[in-house]
């Protein structure tokens, strides 16, 4: 691995600890200092270019001994706010500092010290029970079976035994949950719908079977995905709040992380039924617990903008977008960055920002969005856009450039846009003259549309026609 690839993932305060660190020590801190300050200068430096630099005669030896220190003193750094990171469940925590406790007891025990290692071994085993840590449970049974039951009645010893095999099948049992829970939240059909119900079906038999508070949570989540997927929005929003419930109470999976899933996951189901204030007040618990600058946040986000957006709340939808676009989380994905200036932009046209919409570089945003059905939607946008102020000229040739795209592309779903754009081409040559027949190709082509069909859960092409038709009536002036 080349030292920058971990160096890269610190932030700008674990940066400045290494470097203090450094800066005070002594030893070969000298040569350490000369390497986190090159990459300081360069994140991506390779080792190639450090050995050049920090060691140009022949040191690659001498390197690789520096490079292994300032790795273990970066993962120590990690694994101090790893421990201290409030987002974590408390399962999570527990489950690292049992291991160092399994590490420092056989320590203890290879220098004689077996009365301490064996007081410690079971601190830890009534932890690890407690917060169903089930393979750490298994290590320590082991050891304590090994170190307290062939030196105590057979009782004791089969005591621990029985308890790694109990935990050995319910570990079983969580790993074989995970699988099904996996393969129901899948979000393509190659799996089927008959299957997916059976995997749910497995997977409710496992939570009843054993009283494991992660398993419920994993059947929980998986039966509010499956009835909001299948459109039973009432039945979804009943599994979200009892997730919603455990992972405000088990002692296991309770965590603001957890916490913050659990609120998107409710909020996302008041989206399907269309309860948008509901969906706003969830989702506003949820980004006040998700880290900022996160992907998760950012994510929030997009519901956040939706509800915004769905309440007829376009300025506020427009400052999610400003929010989301500087988020350091939008800087790795170029999909990310074209889909926020997408909504940027819907909410600038609903608010007559005429100045923005001016300003779209078509071709920019849809590299941005290249693989992505939501490539499709700034061309709709923009075909709205240039026929509700009446730019027809540009009009006619990027409705045939868009007709191009959807024929290329040959997806049977994009019949609904060559509707659409057939839509925009009567309105171009009929909207002054024939007013009526414009309407009458509304009623009869437009209004059949999926309205189903959204732009990333946002718009669909019935509703922006409407939008369409309901300006050009009212002819909204210039701004």
């Amino acid at each position: 691995m080349e030292i920058n690839e971990l160096y890269k993932v610190l932030g700008s305060r674990e940066r400045k600890l290494l470097m203090s660190y450094y800066e005070e020590g002594s030893l070969d801190g000298s040569k350490r200092l000369e390497i986190v300050r090159e990459l300081n200068l360069d994140e991506n430096i390779s080792d190639n270019e450090l050995i050049k630099k920090v060691y140009p005669e022949n040191g690659k030896n001498a390197f690789s001994k520096v490079k292994s220190r300032i790795i273990k003193d970066i993962l120590g750094i990690i694994q101090l706010n790893y421990v201290n990171d409030r987002t974590l469940d408390m399962a999570s925590k527990i489950r690292h500092s049992l291991r160092n406790n399994i590490n420092d007891s056989e320590l203890m025990m290879s220098r004689g010290l077996e009365e301490t290692a064996i007081k410690i071994l079971r601190k830890t085993y009534n932890l690890s029970i407690k917060y169903q840590c089930h393979i750490e449970t298994i290590i320590i049974a082991d050891l304590l079976q090994k170190y307290v039951g062939l030196r105590n009645s057979q009782r004791v010893y089969e005591l621990y035994a029985k308890s790694k095999v109990n935990h050995l099948q319910k570990s079983s049992k969580r790993f074989y949950a995970y699988d099904l829970f996996y393969k129901v939240m899948k979000s393509d059909d190659k799996l089927g719908i008959d299957n997916k119900s059976q995997y749910l079906k497995e997977l409710k038999a496992l939570e009843k079977e054993f009283e494991d508070d992660e398993i419920k949570s994993l059947s929980l989540r998986a039966q509010a995905y499956h009835c909001h997927y299948e459109g039973r929005y009432n039945e979804s929003l009943n599994y979200a709040k009892l997730y919603l419930n455990l992972a405000n109470t088990s002692a296991s999976i309770r965590s603001i992380h957890n916490r913050a899933g659990a609120n998107m996951q409710v909020a996302i189901v008041y989206v399907g039924l269309r309860d948008y204030k509901s969906a706003e007040s969830f989702i506003k618990n949820s980004l006040s617990l998700f880290k900022k600058n996160s992907g998760n946040e950012l994510r929030a986000l997009e519901v956040l903008y939706l509800c915004f957006f769905k309440q007829k709340k376009y300025s506020e939808a427009l400052k999610v977008s400003h929010a989301a676009s500087e988020s350091k989380a939008i800087r790795s994905s170029s999909l990310m960055k074209g889909a926020w200036m997408y909504r940027s932009l819907l909410s600038s046209y609903y608010m007559n920002n005429l100045e923005d919409l001016e300003k779209i570089d078509i071709l920019g945003i849809e590299n941005l969005l290249r693989g992505s059905r939501l490539r499709y939607q700034v061309r709709v946008l923009d075909l709205v856009y240039l026929c509700t102020y009446k730019k027809y000229e540009v009009l006619e040739y990027r409705c045939d450039a868009f007709y191009k795209i959807l024929i290329g592309d040959g997806k049977q779903l994009n019949n609904q846009y060559i509707k659409f754009i057939k839509f925009i081409k009567i309105i171009i040559k009929y909207i002054d003259i024939q007013p009526k027949r414009v309407m009458k190709f509304y009623n009869e082509n437009i209004l059949s549309l999926d309205n189903s069909v959204e732009p990333n859960g946002i718009l669909s092409l019935k509703e922006i026609s409407s939008s369409l038709l309901s300006r050009i009536i009212t002819k909204p002036k210039s701004t």
